[in-house]
């Protein structure tokens, strides 16, 4: 844990504590979570994608691919199909859903 001033930062004398978020957080982190995922509107998981496709690509990586997309997961699925990622492969009965049971992993790729 450390404590940072975030005078430092912003004019303020207050301190924070920055620490591992412990079970007891997990409803306050919920709150602020489930609407955004709810609504569907998870465009920082879009840019971090696209950075990381650019940052590869830079690299000299001539691909990329996802291990285990969830095929219940049909935002997710459809988001990765949106940036141009294919369904290679599926594996099933790799993920114990915790309502729906065994459900397949999908190898998504997608080539730089």
């Amino acid at each position: 844990m450390a404590r940072v001033n975030a005078a430092t930062t912003r004019p303020s004398s207050a301190e924070y504590l920055i620490r591992h978020a412990t079970d007891a957080d997990w409803p306050g982190m919920w709150a602020l979570l489930e609407p955004v995922i709810r609504s569907g509107l998870t465009f920082v998981a879009r840019a971090l994608c696209a950075y990381s496709l650019a940052a590869a690509r830079d690299a000299g990586f001539r691909a990329t691919q996802f291990n285990a997309v969830v095929e219940s997961n049909v935002r997710a699925v459809a988001a990765w199909q949106g940036i141009g990622f294919e369904i290679r492969a599926t594996i099933p009965e790799a993920f114990n859903h915790p309502t729906l049971g065994y459900v397949g992993l999908h190898v998504m790729y997608r080539k730089l």
